[in-house]
């Protein structure tokens, strides 16, 4: 039990520290591959890729796929619309697109087609990413309160 909490407690440290730095370079954000939640959805895409390269159960590979693409593309796309909202909306689709993702590999953990222990990893991330892109979406709301800010001047 005590080797669950240190998980956990590393876990939300990281994340604590991942969170500290979105906001800390939020004014700096130029492109959306200097968003911490994209370049960590990007890496969950490749790993999903590799890991589902010769499966060949075609429907849920092709849809695990796409739930990891649309993270890192939703980010993406919102990042270069015209406002904050616009852009939130995008993260809220990309924070739903995370979550299917989490629940397939919940699945692909009980049929075998990922490994056990690489499953938990993957899905711990698909945590991470979440929570960092709640973060931003808080961000982006207090953000939203002012009239000049950064993401008016990044586009």
């Amino acid at each position: 039990m005590q080797s669950a909490e240190c998980l956990v407690l590393s876990i939300l440290y990281k994340v604590q520290s991942a969170v500290c730095e979105v906001l800390s370079i939020f004014m700096s954000i130029q492109k959306f591959e200097d968003i911490i939640a994209w370049q960590i959805s990007k890496e969950l895409t490749l790993e999903i890729y590799k890991h589902m390269k010769d499966n060949k159960d075609f429907g849920f590979r092709d849809q695990i796929q796409r739930a990891c693409i649309s993270i890192m593309n939703n980010i993406a796309e919102g990042f270069n619309r015209k406002g904050h909202k616009e852009f939130g909306h995008f993260l809220y689709m990309a924070k739903g697109s995370c979550s299917e993702a989490r629940s397939m590999l919940y699945i692909a953990k009980e049929l075998n087609y990922i490994p056990e222990k690489e499953c938990e990893q993957l899905i711990i991330k698909t945590n991470d990413i979440s929570r960092l892109i709640f973060a931003f979406i808080n961000t982006l709301g207090k953000k939203h309160s002012t009239k000049h800010n950064a993401l008016s001047t990044m586009h």
